[in-house]
């Protein structure tokens, strides 16, 4: 048998055990309510003791000694917009029972606002009276505060598309209209609720129903999320007095709840197609235009030619004396007038002639090695006379390793004597021309500069558009249409290369060609090492300066 002092100390070791577990209950009970933040209250009806447990203090912001928990007290922490509804649920449960859940706010110690949601249940005793009432409290406000800001967002989405000028369309798997914005009743003519729950076919014209099946198939089973159709693809759509239209459309898919829903974007495009046949039609009679232009250019140089050509020989034959003495000097004065006025129409005839075969795209290039010391002391030749005219120096730069650019002879010579041509007829009486060839990298730049009149800043630009006159531009303020640089950027152009102008009013003008090089050091021309000719090839000197005449 037990002793008596046994039983004591076993009893007293099982209700201490006892104690421990449901402490230890308790314990678990308050963590799992601060985890979940949910509390639970017990309310007795009869003598309106309230009970609350510690993590509905926490969420009411209570301190638990400053708070007498009754009924009223905690109606005093309702918001005042929320009470009568907080007050009506506990009412009509107290009096036809059931389940309480209510979701409302609570205001603060600090004004702070928070939402909570209670649910509960109602005791009655044996007459049915309710005499008990407990349940629970969850701090809500994250929820709640998120879900707002979705329903805002959803709102603000909704207006978005109800609003916005393209059409926009969603339709379930089965391809029955679910969403119609306003766009889509503007471009299509139908109303919402007559396009809602509609199949898609109503949008979409006949001949063409059968393919865009196929292609909507082809993309729900597609690992494609989103697909672009435009004007460009025949893409049509269908509107409610039965005329089609081209159009363009985005459509996107989306899966919701194991569903395929579709989303197409989609603007009327008529406009566009219309004014792009009208710019289709403008470019064929711009080029037809173009290409008589260009025509009659060159037939027009080409008649011109002949007679200027007799004009010329005669004229030349006169201010000579070929044929004797003329007997007057007037006589010889016209004369030399006549040759001077028929080579400037030659010129500009030329000129016309060679800026006609650009711009048709007949001008070839003549590719081979060409020595630029040649091309250059070709050119301050030609010019040398004209420039002595007006005493204007000419100087030459040359780089000891320029070499060679591979080009068309021809047309560098022709673009280096318009920019020298361009800077003596530009240039006042005693002022100073530089050409300058070096080689950067792979390529070669050859610069003209001269101390002319300059050229304004907004002119620049233009300065290379044929056939347009300013009154700002010095090189139109004489006669003639001034196609030397226009032609000589073409010829640069041909060449892959580039050509850059910079200039100041009544300081000078300095024009820059970039060409692509040949590798330095072998002059074809010489048949020399460049370097051992100490610079040019032609004039001797690392540095040519001569004064002309």
């Amino acid at each position: 048998m037990t002793r008596p002092d046994q039983e004591d100390r076993d009893r007293t070791m099982g209700e201490a055990s006892l104690e421990e577990r449901l402490q230890e209950s308790e314990n678990r009970l308050r963590e799992l309510q601060r985890i979940a933040n949910l509390g639970s209250w017990d309310w007795n009806i009869t003598t309106n003791e309230l009970w609350w447990s510690d993590q509905i203090y926490l969420i009411f912001g209570m301190d638990p000694g400053a708070f007498a928990a009754t009924y009223e007290a905690f109606l005093s922490r309702v918001h005042p917009d929320d009470l009568g509804r907080v007050q009506l649920a506990v009412n009509q449960v107290l009096e036809a029972g059931g389940a309480y859940d209510v979701s409302h706010r609570i205001v603060l110690p600090d004004g702070g606002i928070r939402y909570v949601r209670e649910r509960g249940d109602v005791a009655h005793d044996g007459a049915g009276r309710p005499v008990r009432m407990f349940g629970t409290v969850q701090d809500v406000t994250e929820r709640h505060l998120a879900e707002d800001a979705l329903r805002i967002s959803e709102s603000r989405l909704a207006a978005i598309i109800e609003t916005a000028p393209e059409a926009v369309i969603v339709t379930g798997k089965a391809g029955v209209i679910e969403i119609f914005n306003q766009g889509a009743e503007a471009i299509f003519g139908y109303t919402a609720a007559e396009a809602l729950g509609q199949p898609l076919d109503l949008l979409i014209p006949a001949d063409v129903r059968g393919a865009h099946r196929v292609h909507m198939e082809s993309f729900k089973e597609s690992h494609e999320q989103r697909r672009m159709m435009d004007a460009r693809r025949e893409i049509s759509g269908l509107r409610k007095d039965g005329t089609a239209f081209p159009a363009a459309a985005s459509v996107s898919k989306f899966i919701t709840n194991g569903d395929v829903i579709f989303v197409a974007i989609l603007r009327d495009v008529s406009e566009f197609k219309r004014a792009e046949l009208h710019l289709r039609d403008a470019l064929e009679d711009a080029e037809k235009a173009n290409r008589a232009k260009s025509e009659f250019l060159a037939t027009m140089s080409h008649e011109l030619r002949t007679p200027l050509n007799a004009i010329l020989g005669f004229s030349e034959i006169l201010r000579n004396e070929y044929l004797g003495p003329l007997g007057n000097n007037k006589y010889t004065e016209y004369a030399d007038h006549i040759f001077d006025s028929g080579e400037y129409l030659l010129s500009l005839v030329n000129d016309l002639l060679d800026f006609s075969a650009i711009e048709d795209g007949r001008h070839t290039l003549d590719w081979e090695l060409v020595c630029l010391h040649r091309a250059v002391h070709d050119s301050l030749n030609i010019v040398r006379d004209k420039a002595a005219e007006k005493d204007i120096k000419l100087i030459a730069d040359f780089a000891p390793d320029l070499g060679e650019v591979r080009g068309d002879r021809r047309a560098i010579q022709q673009i280096l004597l318009n920019l020298l041509s361009n800077s003596i007829k530009f240039t006042p009486a005693g002022g100073t021309i530089q050409i300058s060839c070096v080689r950067v990298g792979p390529e070669v730049r050859i610069a003209v500069a001269d101390t002319g009149i300059g050229i304004p800043a907004e002119v620049i630009s233009t300065l290379t558009n044929p056939f347009r006159h300013s009154t700002k531009n010095p090189y139109r303020s004489t006669t003639g249409w001034g196609l030397g640089l226009p032609i000589s950027k073409s010829l640069i152009d041909l060449h892959g290369g580039a050509m850059t102008i910079e200039s100041e009013v009544d300081k000078g003008t300095t024009i820059t060609v970039s060409l692509s090089s040949n590798a330095p050091g072998s002059c074809v021309e010489c048949r020399t090492p460049a370097e051992k000719v100490s610079g040019t090839c032609v004039s001797g000197g690392a540095r040519d300066r001569t004064k002309p005449g």
